[in-house]
């Protein structure tokens, strides 16, 4: 006969210590004695259950082996799902505090010097201080955090994950030693904002009222040099 080990979590036990509720061999519906099996094994349809157990066993005895365990197994599958929403439903409540905590600010633009356009109508251009001021004065005015966890918990794997297919990817930068003062990217798709602050590594994952077309129409008076294949006028009438 095999050693009292629980058929159920494989830990071994001392079925001695009753006093206790020790566990102990349970026979159940399709139990055969090992008379019918020979002098050495283990006796079909009995187990060993420890005291964590031997309870739950014990009301099962009416059933086989096999159903015994399947309820058992049924249980644990049960405590598994239990347990991974619970953590679900903590990480979701997580992300949407703490994205939502906080008001979203730039300090209205005050310290940048330049927007640049990295993905864009208006990629590989940067504007002015001006430009800067306007994007973040809209970030703050125009944007608020969303309070969807699966919305939030999308944006942030999407950004560590791959961080393509935004309509813009724009980057507010101060001016000189860029670590001297924080530098905020943009991630625009949609009306989706996702704001990170570099170096603090604090993402904000927003709901905009504009679009990425719309920001980038804004921007464009203050671009330090023309797009791509835009005409320049020259006035040659001789008028000062």
């Amino acid at each position: 006969m095999r050693p009292p080990i629980c058929a159920v979590c494989r830990k071994r036990f001392d079925p001695s210590r009753s006093f206790w509720g020790g566990g102990g061999l349970l026979r159940f519906a399709d139990y055969r004695p090992m008379s019918d099996r020979g002098p050495v094994g283990h006796p079909v349809g009995a187990e060993w259950f420890c005291r964590r157990h031997y309870g739950l066993a014990k009301s099962l005895t009416n059933r086989s082996l096999g159903e015994a365990m399947a309820v058992f197994r049924g249980r644990w599958w049960r405590a598994v799902a239990l347990r991974l929403a619970v953590v679900l439903v903590a990480l979701l409540a997580g992300a949407a505090a703490w994205n939502v905590t906080g008001a979203v600010e730039l300090g209205a633009g005050t310290g940048l010097a330049r927007a640049r356009v990295s993905v864009g109508r208006l990629a590989d251009l940067e504007t002015d201080a001006r430009g800067a001021v306007l994007a973040a004065r809209w970030i703050e005015t125009r944007a608020t955090p969303t309070r969807n966890p699966l919305r939030i918990l999308w944006q942030q794997l999407r950004y560590n994950v791959w961080t393509e297919g935004y309509d813009l990817v724009l980057w507010l930068e101060p001016p000189g030693e860029p670590l001297a003062s924080p530098i905020f990217a943009l991630y625009q798709s949609g009306s989706t904002v996702f704001l990170r602050v570099e170096y603090e590594g604090r993402n904000r994952v927003l709901d905009a009222s504009f679009s990425a077309a719309e920001l980038e129409a804004a921007l464009e008076p203050y671009l330090t040099r023309p797009p791509l294949g835009e005409k320049v006028r020259l006035d040659f009438s001789g008028s000062p």
